[in-house]
């Protein structure tokens, strides 16, 4: 849910769970939920799940997302990129991972 939410993910999270088992079932119920005015626009991925398979902080994870907007960039940025944002050792760490991530995944 946090790659989809235009809210923060704990009000999001409050707002679904207070939704009956027929309004989940209402898609324009989740839409509303995650803070969208309607499901024909769609932002880019931000990609939590998968940069959560790196060694990361949630909270350099939050710092990465918000710098380089979309997973695409996140995955294929280069490591000045990253050294900028999260600094040279843990960029060090975070480029081998996600290259590893790359080659699983997308290959």
């Amino acid at each position: 849910m946090k790659e989809y939410t235009k809210l923060d993910f704990k009000k999001s999270r409050i707002l679904v769970n207070g939704l009956s088992y027929e309004e989940l079932i209402d898609s324009e119920n989740i839409i509303h939920s995650l803070a969208y005015e309607n499901n024909k626009k769609v932002d880019s991925i931000r990609g939590w799940r998968i940069l959560s398979k790196t060694s990361l902080e949630e909270s350099d994870i939050a710092i990465l997302t918000k710098a380089l907007t979309s997973l695409g960039k996140t995955i294929h940025s280069n490591m000045s990129a990253y050294k900028d944002i999260i600094g040279e050792e843990k960029a060090q760490v975070f480029k081998a991972e996600i290259d590893n991530i790359k080659r699983t995944y997308f290959s």
